[in-house]
């Protein structure tokens, strides 16, 4: 006999195991590296793309895996699954920190995640259909996600902006450097007219002004070397496919674990 347990918005069990995942994405975040794990019938087996992992292994920790089977059934694309699941973590424990809001955050989402698409498109043009990899594309989408929702007040383009650095943390941690000074170093190397201007109300002035630019960074840390430099120039980069197919992950995902509860004997 099984009895469900209520919870917010999103069960807390799904919650920290969601987390529990996320450590295990941003630890090989990057690096090329695979995941050793455990399948169902207790052999150790070694994934190299992150969705195998999620469709094979068996986590003796309860909420890790009871998180996992709610991956599992989700479609993913081929690449970007990582980066999905970080930022829908960082989500999550949003949600979970402002319960009070939580309904809000989930009902603005598609609209948040709408507009995070459309701009992913005009910064491709910028790069001729290419996207600022190292983890830049998503620090290039925080301040028009937050100029977003200053604009419309769709709180849940706010929390996207926060999580979106989640992955050049991850890259920084596994460069051995310190996210705090990675991130200074490549928001000190961002360019800030175009916003800034949107930002202090010049948009209608008589400063000419192209809706159809985008400021991008583009310098960022370089996993193997572990120095700052200009990503483009190293043609670490990434088709904007993959850039929208992460952002209508995460999406996909914040909505599944908000729509389930774990039930225990």
């Amino acid at each position: 006999m099984y009895a469900t347990r209520s919870y917010s918005l999103c069960d807390n069990r799904l919650s920290v195991g969601l987390s529990g995942i996320a450590a295990i994405a941003t630890k090989t975040y990057g690096t090329g590296c695979g995941i050793v794990y455990r399948n169902a019938s207790g052999r150790s087996e070694q994934a190299i793309q992150f969705t195998d992992f999620l469709d094979k292994a068996w986590m003796q920790n309860g909420p890790m895996e009871d998180a996992r089977a709610v991956l599992a059934s989700l479609d993913w694309p081929n690449d970007g699954t990582k980066t999905a699941v970080l930022l829908a973590a960082g989500v999550i424990q949003s949600l979970q920190e402002n319960l009070q809001d939580g309904r809000k955050i989930l009902d603005s989402l598609p609209a948040a995640s709408a507009f995070a698409q459309e701009q992913i498109k005009r910064m491709a043009r910028e790069r001729d259909g290419m996207l600022v990899g190292g983890g830049l594309w998503l620090i290039n989408l925080i301040r028009p996600l937050v100029y977003f929702a200053d604009e419309t007040r769709n709180s849940s383009a706010r929390v996207l902006a926060d999580a979106a650095a989640k992955p050049l943390q991850a890259i920084a941690e596994n460069a051995g450097a310190r996210f705090h000074e990675v991130y200074e170093r490549v928001r000190a190397a961002a360019p800030n007219q175009f916003y800034s201007l949107h930002q202090i109300g010049l948009k209608n002035s008589h400063i000419p002004m192209h809706d159809d630019h985008v400021d991008i960074i583009r310098f960022g840390l370089e996993m193997k070397s572990g120095q700052i430099c200009d990503l483009c120039e190293k043609e670490i980069t990434l088709p904007i496919e993959i850039g929208q197919a992460v952002i209508r992950q995460t999406t996909a995902i914040v909505q599944a674990f908000c729509n389930v509860r774990c039930a225990e004997p």
